[in-house]
């Protein structure tokens, strides 16, 4: 059982597994620890060799196997628990503690290896499990069925949002049922900490380097306020989130995420900060003042979102900061911003591939992989072969590796089922504009998303379908629904003003009336400072249905029951 190149996969098992505290069990007792590694590996070989399973990779003492047989895993994960517990590991070492993730879904296949969402959240489950601990998905738990019972004893631990911050998983603890059971521990998920980071629907790739550099600068006592700055498009705002969630636990009093994008004014910024803090504004008294208040005596981290656009946004960020010696603030702006003793991050593009690099080059890069996958799983056909990841790693070079400018060009793939090389056929041409100025090249112009639209009759001729969703509004109404089940409001807002744009996009006026109306009612309802803006964008719609042609007055609850209803 391999993965075949360029083929969408049918469902596959995933088992991840690693030792907990293997660093320090190198550090503590050097060559003696490698006898143990060996045996560790044996174990793990053995169990996946007689359970059926693919061996996809090792990363030191990280195994990484896929499964046909979603029971099977579950006896594989079972059988090396059982014998790393009844193993007699050397007294000065003691027994190793491994933790293992299990998830079913539809992976990628690529150059041998499989790619794509399930991938990276068996990684994530696997990362919410304590050592000697083993974790599966409710997915992989329902395909199981019946036959997992024999090797495992299962707990449900309920749901929980992991550090990918894609929407929360129904988790379950598997223990061997050949040992004595024991109480479940609670996974290492973000459930238990105090935190507003919005969920992402799409997986966050690469990194690695800038997110162990940040956590470490914020680790600083002389480091009190850390800007990411870089070009649009960089992807400044999702790299912080995922630095956020991957080191809260250096935070106890929470990780905050604050979008300031709508604030013109420093006490602005400050009403937004205190919204999302759920602190209330005494009368007589200033949010600045009710904010430094409160974080006077608390450690946390605040992600300061587009904070350039505020002309005072180093003064305020210092208000805050002094009188508050456990703050820290992540600012992100495409400028540096006026604030002394600020420590400045300039972020660059991913890594891009050599020039005519193949088919495994391109997916070795972070680039390659984020085009890929993101290519991937918005058109399923889509395959990489070696001459197609040429024109692409032009392609990705062209656009300096910008994370936004590698989505939105997908989204051209989706939108318009236009091969790689038209699109980058189309970015080399210079056509003069109606004035005669040399026009710019469509890769620098797609990095503008409101002139996106204007450029879509230059890479083909084919519209965007009228009916049914697609790929990223099923993904916005997967996360509507879980927003209205826990009753998140502003994130009900976020997904009805999402599926309303993309229809207005489809010029479905009437549709996107509606939708935007509901979210302008719950971002009413939330106190949100965008209110603004949403209700402006309500207007264009409007106008655009025509003169003296407005759309019946609706509620939330029908603005959901339209975004959720199937279309005809």
């Amino acid at each position: 059982m391999t993965a075949t190149a360029g083929s969408h996969q049918a469902t596959m098992t995933f088992l991840f597994t690693d030792i907990v505290g293997s660093t320090d069990l190198w550090e503590n007792h050097g060559d003696a620890f490698l006898p143990v590694l060996q045996t560790h590996n044996a174990i793990l070989s053995e169990a996946i060799q007689r359970n059926g399973g693919h061996l996809m990779k090792t990363e030191g003492d990280s195994f990484k196997a896929a499964f046909e047989n979603p029971a099977a895993a579950i006896r594989c994960a079972m059988v090396a628990q059982a014998a790393m517990e009844r193993y007699p590991w050397p007294p000065d070492i003691g027994r190793i503690r491994v933790r293992m993730g299990v998830h079913t879904g539809q992976p990628f296949a690529q150059c041998g290896d499989y790619f794509g969402p399930p991938v990276n959240r068996t990684a994530r489950i696997m990362a919410a499990a304590n050592g000697g601990q083993t974790l599966i998905s409710e997915e992989t738990l329902q395909q199981a069925g019946e036959a997992v019972r024999e090797a495992a004893n299962v707990t449900d631990l309920g749901f929980h949002r992991l550090r990918d911050l894609d929407e929360p998983i129904r988790l379950y603890d598997c223990s061997p049922s050949i040992l004595a059971r024991r109480p479940a521990p609670r996974p290492k998920s973000l459930n238990a900490h105090a935190l507003s980071l919005p969920m992402q629907r799409t997986s966050f790739i690469g990194r690695q380097a800038e997110i162990e550099k940040i956590a470490h600068l914020l680790s600083r006592n002389d480091v009190r306020c850390l800007q990411v700055t870089g070009p649009q498009g960089v992807g400044k705002t999702r790299l912080s989130l995922q630095v956020a969630a991957e080191r809260v636990d250096r935070f106890p009093d929470g990780v905050w995420f604050i979008r300031l994008t709508d604030c013109a004014t420093a006490e602005e910024a400050a009403e937004a900060v205190a919204h999302t803090l759920g602190l209330r504004i005494r009368p007589g008294r200033s949010a600045t003042a009710e904010l430094r208040d409160w974080i006077s005596a608390r450690e946390c981290l605040l992600i300061l979102d587009d904070c350039g656009r505020i002309p005072e946004a180093g003064s305020f960020i210092h208000r805050l900061l002094s009188g508050a010696a456990s703050l820290r603030c992540l600012a992100t702006s495409a400028e540096a911003l006026d604030l002394d003793g600020i420590t400045v991050l300039e972020l660059g593009g991913l890594g891009v591939p050599e020039p005519d690099a193949g088919a495994a080059e391109v997916i070795e890069s972070d680039s390659g992989r984020l085009f890929v996958e993101r290519a991937q799983e918005a058109i399923r056909t889509f395959q990489l072969t070696d001459p197609r990841a040429r024109i692409i790693s032009s392609l990705l070079r062209k656009l300096d590796g910008l994370p936004g400018a590698i989505e939105k060009t997908v989204d051209l793939l989706r939108t318009h089922q236009n091969a790689p090389e038209g699109i980058l056929s189309t970015s080399e041409q210079a056509a003069p504009s109606a004035g005669g100025a040399p026009r710019r090249p469509i890769m620098e112009r797609i990095l503008d998303g409101s002139a996106l639209a204007a450029l879509l009759p230059a890479i083909g001729d084919s519209h965007p379908p009228t009916t049914g969703h697609d790929e990223a509004d099923q993904r916005t109404l997967e996360a509507l629904r879980q927003y209205h089940r826990i009753g998140d409001v502003a994130g009900i807002a976020d997904s009805l003003r999402d599926l309303g744009r993309s229809a207005a996009v489809r010029r479905s006026y009437e549709r996107a009336a509606i939708l935007l109306q509901g979210a302008l009612e719950a971002y009413r309802e939330v106190g949100s400072p965008i209110v603004d803006r949403v209700e402006k964008e309500l207007d264009e719609v409007r106008n655009a249905l025509g003169v003296g042609v407005r759309p019946e007055s609706t509620t939330l609850s029908k603005a959901i029951a339209l975004a959720t209803a199937k279309e005809s």
